[in-house]
């Protein structure tokens, strides 16, 4: 193999792991963040109506519902997430394709 062709393997290689942390460990910053809100909400809520029933303030089938409508946010967020998990997916992809491309275009007659 040519040593250019040598050195832009081993450059692409270390510019896609530079990449490839920055994205994941945004990534893993932003999940973290958010579940740790969403998550600390819902249980505020169910607790709130833990008391509500405990006082009887509401009635179990209003708590059931109200259970029904916490999973259903769940369920919503965790679609979310998986949509922006995709996204960033996509824009690594993106930009290890640039990054091939723009390198090979310094290399390439």
């Amino acid at each position: 193999m040519p040593a250019e062709w040598k050195i832009f393997l081993d450059d692409l290689k270390n510019e896609t792991a530079t990449l490839l942390k920055g994205e994941i460990s945004s990534l893993l910053t932003g999940a973290m963040a958010d579940s740790q809100d969403f998550t600390g909400r819902q249980a505020e809520r169910v607790k709130h109506y833990l008391c509500q029933l405990a006082e009887s303030t509401i009635t179990k089938e209003q708590f059931l519902r109200y259970m029904h409508d916490i999973n259903d946010l769940i369920e919503l967020q965790s679609l979310k997430m998986d949509v922006a998990a995709k996204a960033r997916a996509q824009r690594l992809a993106n930009g290890v394709r640039n990054l091939i491309i723009e390198r090979l275009s310094g290399i390439l007659p």
